[in-house]
């Protein structure tokens, strides 16, 4: 996957919905823009479905910043652990990101988006 379309990630984002996952947008406070959106599912082990920010935001610690407070109401709501799949074939791969937020690659799996087969890494963080 060489590029993640507008369209890609609200048909991503529907299908998820359609699974019990939930969407919100990440809002920048003092402009009031939608800069990024977050998709997941809070059980035991919370699944982190996507964390995408506006690509000129990123490289400037926001990202850490959001997923900290992701991370913050996972545990207050008694979540154990918090499981990604970060896909390998992406031009952005965020592996690095991930690890220094703490996530250990556990193991490997391949995903099904649209008809297209990717691979990716299980990463997961114990809270």
């Amino acid at each position: 996957m060489a590029e993640v379309s507008a369209e890609f990630v609200l048909q991503e984002l529907q299908e998820m919905g359609k699974i019990g996952f939930s969407s919100t947008k990440i809002i920048d406070n003092s402009t009031g823009e939608t800069i990024g959106i977050c998709d997941f599912k809070f059980e035991e082990t919370v699944y982190l479905s996507l964390l995408m920010l506006d690509g000129a935001l990123q490289g400037k610690g926001l990202g850490s910043a959001i997923y900290k407070a992701f991370e913050h109401k996972a545990a207050s709501d008694n979540a154990k652990r918090i499981r990604i799949d970060v896909v390998d074939s992406y031009s952005g791969n965020a592996v690095g990101f991930w690890k220094n937020q703490g996530f250990e690659t556990q193991g490997t799996t391949q995903l099904d988006w649209h008809g297209k087969q990717s691979d990716a890494q299980i990463m997961r963080k114990a809270l």
